[in-house]
């Protein structure tokens, strides 16, 4: 296989394009973090494969065809000693209780339902991209914090172990010392 695209093999079609984010069918999934190929036009193109996608149109999906649902994630911060609840669906239910609506509606291109899915799935990309960098920060600092633990334990465990040795070639010194005492005596 010399990469020529009469070599490559399809595992999937362009389905979406969204400016620079294309949904493409796959059976089977690729693994996460492999790029796809692609050429349109005669041009080579190259595609990141991002899981968390399809969580997100998943989620949105069953949103739509059911109502909605509560979805809580459970993770850990690096400031929390305890792990924390924040719920992701239904979304904006802070701006539920605002004291007053705004006074000029925001206007739209789309249906409101449209827009409505289009945000809350980019919500759910970003809040997901959030929890996900804060849990592995939070990760990152646990094992630095054992591994400096484990570094401090081995700082000790050595000055023990030199004063050990230190005060056994102390007594094998004094034993020399008596053994030549003795010797000078007889």
């Amino acid at each position: 296989m010399d990469g020529s695209p009469q070599d490559k093999i399809a595992i999937g079609t362009i389905t979406e394009v969204h400016g620079p984010v294309a949904t493409i069918a796959c059976n089977p999934l690729p693994p996460l973090g492999r790029a796809l190929s692609a050429i349109v036009e005669q041009e080579p193109y190259l595609f990141e494969v991002h899981q968390q996608l399809q969580l997100i149109r998943t989620l949105t999906t069953l949103q739509t065809q059911n109502g909605p649902f509560p979805l809580i994630a459970l993770y850990h911060t690096p400031d929390a000693q305890e792990s924390l609840l924040k719920p992701l669906l239904p979304p904006f239910q802070q701006r539920l209780h605002a004291p007053r609506p705004l006074p000029y509606p925001p206007l739209l291109n789309l249906s409101p339902e449209a827009f409505f899915s289009g945000l809350v799935e980019q919500y759910l990309f970003a809040t997901l991209h959030e929890i996900a960098y804060v849990s592995l920060m939070a990760e990152n600092q646990r094992r630095l914090r054992h591994l400096d633990g484990a570094v401090r334990h081995l700082d000790e465990q050595s000055a023990v172990l030199a004063r050990r040795g230190n005060s056994l070639r102390q007594e094998e010194i004094i034993e020399e010392i008596e053994v030549i005492l003795l010797g000078s005596v007889n």
